[in-house]
């Protein structure tokens, strides 16, 4: 999310992921460090492109990405599916709708 609480523009995508943020923020340290095992349940807000979704899905039960930005959603449910992840689901909220209870994530 941007500094002015508006969802971050897919144009900047470029610096969310990364071969130089990969290098120096391996999304696989922070999975190890969370000690994440199969039978979890992974909620990633604001999964901008999926840098830690995918790799959430690749060990979690189940990994519900969500996101104000309907069009950093589809990437990441794009790269999910390029890697044969089923196991995730995307939801795309604003303040307003996560109040209440989006059905992706009960």
């Amino acid at each position: 999310m941007s500094h002015k609480g508006e969802a971050y523009s897919a144009s900047g995508a470029f610096f969310l992921d990364n071969p130089i943020r990969r290098l120096i923020q391996p999304p696989s340290e922070l999975i190890e460090k969370l000690a994440i095992n199969p039978n979890d349940v992974v909620v990633d807000f604001g999964c901008g492109l999926g840098f830690y979704t995918i790799e959430h899905a690749k060990k979690a039960k189940r990994v519900v990405a969500v996101d104000l930005s309907a069009e950093m959603l589809k990437k990441t449910q794009n790269k999910a599916e390029k890697e044969e992840l089923r196991t995730s689901s995307f939801c795309k909220v604003t303040a307003q709708t996560f109040n209440s209870k989006p059905a992706q994530l009960t």
